[in-house]
């Protein structure tokens, strides 16, 4: 029997008890793109003396999922409707101070941390009729917006294997019907300004979160749920080059002066999202060719503002 790429469904959903796995309706499957699956195993070798040439068959040891998909960048679309990544940036490691999504505000911020366990959530995939299934999925993601597309997330989960691959009839789901805002007609400023900094092509963001592996040999596959151990966010720029009378990215660089950053996308209530962020340069920004215009390639790290800690990064729905 020939699967189908087109007929892949990937769905989610938050766990009440971080471990422990929910189940996966109709309405939690969501529109994905570039989705990878990986088990992974450890191999135990048995290389007992057989009196012979040949070798034995290992044991399979303990097993975890690594699971990585990209969403489009968009809102609910209408009142009391929440965005679809919402489970996925709380298992990411990010508070979501919720107001029944009524467009007045929802936003996503730095995560203290936590005494017990990150939130998590759990992943259910169909591969044309074969699902693999994993809880306690803790992750990371990368947010990139570049001039006339659709913003996108990639994400990345890693967590416990909930059953062993089965055969099942597909779902079907009833996605989100939101049409992402493209990333133009943006409000993007630096230190308040929002011509100085020059001409901006494209804006990156990686949390950077560090996850920890969590060997048990209590548990069923000998993994338990992995944990948020570090965030180390960082990001990109693309920018025509400025004159140094207007904004003096060299000595941004060399000083490591805090910039203070926001970026508004989206004009439709229920579909606008607002970023902001506190970065500082990490390398010199060395002039380029791009098509004929000179540009910087700003790398940047996300740093918290005034060592206050849990402060580097929010983003809010509107």
């Amino acid at each position: 029997m020939v699967k189908l790429g087109r007929k892949q469904y990937l769905g989610w959903g938050l766990e009440g008890t971080a471990g422990t796995a929910v189940a996966i309706a109709n309405g939690d499957y969501h529109l994905v793109e570039d989705v990878s699956v990986e088990m992974t195993g450890d191999e135990n070798e048995r290389v007992g003396n057989l009196g012979a040439l040949d070798g034995m068959a290992g044991v399979t040891g303990s097993r975890m999922g690594t699971i990585s998909f990209t969403t489009e960048l968009r809102g609910g679309g209408v009142t009391g409707t929440a965005p679809v990544d919402i489970p996925l940036w709380k298992a990411s490691g990010f508070e979501c101070g919720e107001t029944n999504y009524t467009g007045t505000g929802d936003m996503v911020v730095d995560q203290t941390v936590p005494t017990t366990s990150n939130s998590s959530v759990t992943l259910k995939y169909y591969a044309d009729g074969t699902v693999w299934q994993f809880k306690g999925c803790t992750g990371n993601v990368v947010v990139t917006m570049e001039s006339g597309m659709v913003g996108k997330c990639a994400w990345t989960f890693q967590g416990q294997v909930n059953q062993e691959v089965q055969d099942a009839s597909n779902p079907t789901p009833s996605y989100n019907t939101v049409v992402p805002p493209v990333c133009q007609n943006t409000t993007l400023t630096l230190d308040g300004s929002a011509t100085d900094f020059g001409v901006c092509k494209s804006l990156t963001f990686d949390m950077g979160n560090e996850i920890t592996d969590r060997r048990d040999m209590s548990e069923e596959r000998g993994y338990a749920i992995p944990r948020i151990t570090r965030r180390l966010g960082t990001g990109t720029m693309t920018v025509e080059i400025p004159a140094l009378s207007s904004y003096d990215w060299n000595s941004k660089w060399r000083n490591k002066t805090k910039i203070d950053g926001s970026i508004l996308v989206g004009t439709a209530t229920f579909n606008k999202m607002t970023f902001a962020w506190d970065m500082v340069c990490t390398s010199a920004p060395n002039p380029t060719d791009t098509d004929g215009i000179m540009t910087y390639e700003i790398s940047f790290a996300l740093v918290t503002d005034n060592l206050a800690g849990n402060n580097t990064f929010n983003l809010t729905y509107t």
